[in-house]
């Protein structure tokens, strides 16, 4: 990474789309002194490579068939970016992180053998240069130590470059967020909500088909955006996050779509991974969470659930825990809840526990509370799990309505027959009338009081989230309910789910 003074900050205005003056040269049997001196050659012009010199990066996209495709794409600069390399984003009026003392990470260092391969690799597609004993750019440059972490359902390791370490001095420090080349730039990836809502609108017995590629460029995302619009352009629905793309179709188009997909990754010159390509299927494990469009059902995989077992079972051995620990068993948990919704309601207090934890390394005491959803997790999820429906048609009437509002003397609430109210007293001793008990309603509002209320009443969550003024299903974290009351109520669902199979 260059020195800050020696490249010049650029305007939003210098992105187009000029002709290149030189070809790009053949991707393989290139030497390292070759990307020295383009290196050389860009760093001294003072401008990122694509704004100034303009020279190609050697790979094998085919370009013109990229600018063809998206002559009327929002973000053609794209285009750029790719034959003349991706800027890093570094603010650049930051002094750059040198750091004198180096190590790699103990996942790298305890894989040698993994690092060495993944190098290999690297530099045989001439995504990296080196050994370099000493540094052989005319200028700074920082490093970041490496990593590698197991793969799933496999013994292979994925090698990462760390680019956030270390914490306040990182690489990733000097990239503002929200922020690329001075310009507002945000990505969103899609959710397996996105998947589900394209199978509603399908109908049951839709397909489902998936495509892969083997090795993604830089800004993985935004490149397969720009993939994602070519296909939406031939009609084709198609989800990218990073480098899969994952189709719905109707039965009489799917096979089409499929094909269209792959050919078209082939024509823009992307390698696709043709192992973990899926033709179109009723079910398929989409984001991790699998999907059968004949059931219209959402559903932990297997292999997932049991790997979740195992991680509960281990924490109701510990007696504490750290921020990171907890933040990857939240994390984890809030994954299955996309699958059993009725679970997230048991995330509530884990979250709170999770917000009182400063920094990541710190240790809290586990509490009873948090055994005792660890319990409900064990003992209900392989009854639970599969069991949240896609839904195909919008929500019928509501059964009731109500709304609440609250002030610093009381609060109240109403419904189409009656009408509820509390009165607090200045020594904190509450008056109802048609309203449960004050201890339910401790809080900060009489909305958390009056949720809790209303879902210890069966209520629907659905109406308790739309009368009540919840923006979304937040709501479930502030719910104060009893062990026992949850209890009674998931064997109270198991009772109807049993009576429904019979």
């Amino acid at each position: 990474m260059p020195d800050s003074q020696c490249l010049s900050q650029l305007k939003p205005s210098v992105l187009d789309s000029r002709p290149n003056a030189t070809s790009p040269p053949p991707v393989f049997g290139l030497s390292s002194d070759y990307f020295l001196n383009l290196h050389a050659r860009i760093f001294a012009s003072r401008a990122y490579n694509f704004a100034g010199l303009r020279l190609p990066v050697p790979l094998s996209l085919r370009l013109p068939v990229w600018r063809t495709y998206l002559q009327e794409y929002v973000d053609y600069g794209v285009c750029d970016f790719l034959e003349f390399g991706w800027p890093v984003g570094f603010d650049y009026s930051r002094p750059l992180p040198i750091h004198s003392n180096f190590h790699n990470h103990k996942g790298a260092t305890e894989f040698p053998a993994a690092v060495d391969a993944y190098l290999s690799s690297e530099r045989a597609h001439h995504a990296v240069i080196g050994p370099f004993s000493h540094n052989p750019f005319s200028c700074p440059v920082t490093v970041s130590p490496l990593n590698s972490v197991p793969k799933p359902d496999t013994t292979e390791r994925r090698i990462i470059l760390d680019l956030s370490w270390p914490v306040g001095s990182s690489v990733n420090d000097g990239i503002p967020s929200g922020l690329y080349l001075a310009q507002e730039f945000a990505l969103v990836y899609p959710t397996v909500d996105l998947i589900a809502d394209r199978v509603a609108a399908l109908g049951s017995g839709c397909l489902l088909f998936k495509r892969d590629l083997r090795r993604a460029a830089m800004a993985c995302q935004r490149s397969t955006n720009a993939v994602s619009y070519i296909l939406s352009c031939a009609g084709c629905q198609v989800a990218n996050y990073l480098d899969d793309f994952i189709g719905v179709a109707s039965i009489a188009r799917a096979s089409q779509h499929y094909e269209y997909c792959g050919s078209l990754l082939q024509e823009l010159g992307l390698q696709e991974s043709l192992s973990k390509a899926c033709p179109p299927s009723t079910v398929m494990t989409c984001l991790g969470v699998q999907i059968n469009t004949v059931d219209m059902t959402l559903s932990v995989t297997p292999e997932r659930l049991d790997e979740l077992v195992v991680l509960l079972s281990h924490w109701l051995t510990k007696k504490s825990a750290t921020r990171s620990e907890l933040q990857s068993l939240v994390g984890k948990l809030s994954f299955v809840s996309k699958c059993v919704r009725q679970s997230r309601l048991f995330l509530a207090r884990i979250l709170t526990m999770l917000r009182t934890v400063k920094r990541n390394h710190h240790h809290v005491k586990l509490s009873k509370e948090f055994f005792w959803d660890i319990h409900w997790w064990l003992r209900f999820i392989h009854v639970y799990n599969g069991v949240s429906i896609i839904p195909t048609s919008a929500w019928s009437s509501p059964d009731a309505v109500f709304a609440t509002d609250a002030c610093l003397s009381g609060c109240g609430g109403l419904t189409s027959q009656s009408v509820l109210s509390y009165r607090v007293s200045s020594r904190g001793q509450g008056h109802s009338a048609g309203v449960p008990q004050s201890h339910l309603f401790r809080g900060h509002s009489f909305r958390r009081g009056g949720t809790s209320w209303a879902f210890s009443s069966s209520i629907p969550g659905e109406l308790i989230q739309a009368f009540g003024d919840w923006r979304s299903d937040a709501y479930k974290c502030y719910l104060d309910v009893s062990m026992p009351l949850k209890l009674r109520v998931s064997q109270g669902m198991v009772a109807r789910l049993a009576h429904s199979e019979t």
